[in-house]
């Protein structure tokens, strides 16, 4: 017995859906699909190798670059002194903890200079460097009584912390405005809060007690460029240790007073890169190159071009 089927009308697109399609027909054409493509394509190398568009999300440069805000960077250039850049984390791959991630710093010295920090000032080959008016120090700021804290508003200052006692603040200052402050007698007392130059610091580079510096008083410290040649000694090797095993990949080893790299004795190293050496403008509350040692140039990934606040 033959099966009867039921007879359906002819299916219809509803109308919205049909302009829809008609319109995909359309765009699949020669003359609209490959301008669209050819645009995409652009976009996507402009990103990739030109220009990029990220967010700070770092205390680290405030007031230069505050969190929050959108800065456009540009990816093709050489880096310079004083360059804001995008560096990319981690460092080292062995730092398996250490999130994948970007953060802003200055570029303080460049590959061939030598830089120095005495009293939290930079000195880069013997001079000082000028301080710009968003570069920031931490003080110690004392009031009479707790009830005084409103000098704080009057003051322009937002962000204070509270160290000691009821009446003893930390608070962050450009240079200029500590002495305004100093001199106006705003405070019961205000002064720096900077290490002194005996202490040692384990959590700065080169981590050694050796070396005994800390974030306010670092160096003299040569930051090596491509083709320099390095001594080594018991010393140096380790400055120069990160350059030789983690940034140009070979074996190092130190057997009594000798030293071998990739098995062969030898008392020099010649470099195979350039290294810079960054700080942040949030001075004293920056994690940078007095913490780090000498950053490669592969690991600068852009410059900061402008910026803008997101709203």
């Amino acid at each position: 017995m033959t099966k009867v089927k039921k007879n359906l009308p002819a299916f219809k697109w509803p109308p919205l859906l049909r302009e829809g399609i008609h319109d995909l027909k359309q765009f699949l054409q020669p003359k609209y699909f490959k301008p669209f493509f050819v645009s995409l394509f652009i976009f996507i190398c402009i990103k990739s190798f030109l220009f990029d568009v990220a967010i700070v999300r770092s205390p680290a440069m405030n007031n230069t670059l505050k969190q929050g805000e959108m800065v456009f960077v540009m990816k093709f250039f050489t880096p310079q002194k004083n360059d804001l850049v995008r560096i990319s984390l981690p460092f080292f791959s062995k730092d398996s903890d250490v999130v994948s991630s970007y953060i802003f710093k200055r570029i303080a010295a460049a590959a061939g200079d030598t830089i120095e920090v005495r009293d939290s000032k930079i000195f880069v080959n013997g001079k000082q460097i000028p301080e710009n008016d968003f570069f920031l120090h931490n003080y110690i700021a004392k009031i009479k009584m707790q009830a005084d804290t409103t000098v704080f508003g009057k003051a322009g200052i937002s962000e204070k912390y509270l160290i000691d006692d009821s009446c003893v603040y930390l608070i962050a200052l450009t240079e200029k405005k500590f002495f305004e402050l100093k001199e106006q007698k705003v405070f019961f007392s205000l002064i720096s809060n900077a290490e002194d130059s005996a202490d040692f610091d384990a959590n700065v580079f080169p981590f050694e007690s050796e070396y005994k510096w800390n974030e306010d008083y670092f160096g003299p410290l040569y930051i090596p460029k491509k083709g320099d040649t390095l001594k080594l000694d018991s010393s140096s090797i380790k400055i120069y240790k990160r350059i030789i095993t983690d940034f140009e990949k070979n074996k190092l080893e130190k057997k009594k007073d000798k030293i071998f790299v990739n098995d062969d004795e030898t008392t020099f190293y010649i470099t195979k890169k350039n290294y810079y050496f960054v700080t942040g403008d949030n001075f004293d509350n920056s994690i940078d190159s007095r913490n780090w040692g000498f950053i490669p140039e592969k690991k600068i990934r852009s410059k900061v071009l402008f910026k803008g606040k997101i709203r």
